[in-house]
């Protein structure tokens, strides 16, 4: 007579994909809350930093620069997605605060610019050692 799997068993113990997803499902879930984020900005200022991270992502695969440089401009994109939740609106204008398309640019401009200027200077560089 066979003995009982252990299949059941092993399907209580949660995996370690699961728990790390859960862990950053949690943590993106309680980022605009603890950065005082409402309104328009829980939606669209999170959807613009995707965009960018995504786009970035994507040029720094085309631009012909070393990995380390493809890696680190994404590095950056996502550093750059942080200050905009800290930023008070109380000084800025109406139209920047409470539009849907200017709180989608004020999360996709900085990163992709801050990228595209490390990938620019890096192509630079790369350029003017050859």
């Amino acid at each position: 007579m066979r003995s009982p799997s252990l299949r059941p068993i092993t399907r209580l113990v949660p995996s370690r994909i699961g728990i790390e997803r859960t862990v950053l499902s949690a943590a993106l879930a309680a980022a605009p809350a603890l950065a005082l984020a409402h309104g328009e900005e829980i939606v669209f200022l999170p959807l613009g930093n995707v965009a960018a991270v995504l786009s970035v992502t994507v040029i720094a695969l085309f631009v012909s620069v070393g990995w380390n440089a493809r890696l680190l401009a994404i590095v950056i994109a996502g550093a750059a997605t942080v200050p905009p939740y800290f930023v008070t609106y109380q000084y800025a204008p109406h139209w920047l605060a409470y539009s849907e398309l200017a709180l989608f640019s004020v999360g996709f401009v900085p990163p992709v610019a801050a990228s595209a200027a490390f990938l620019a200077a890096s192509r630079r560089r790369a350029r003017r050692r050859r």
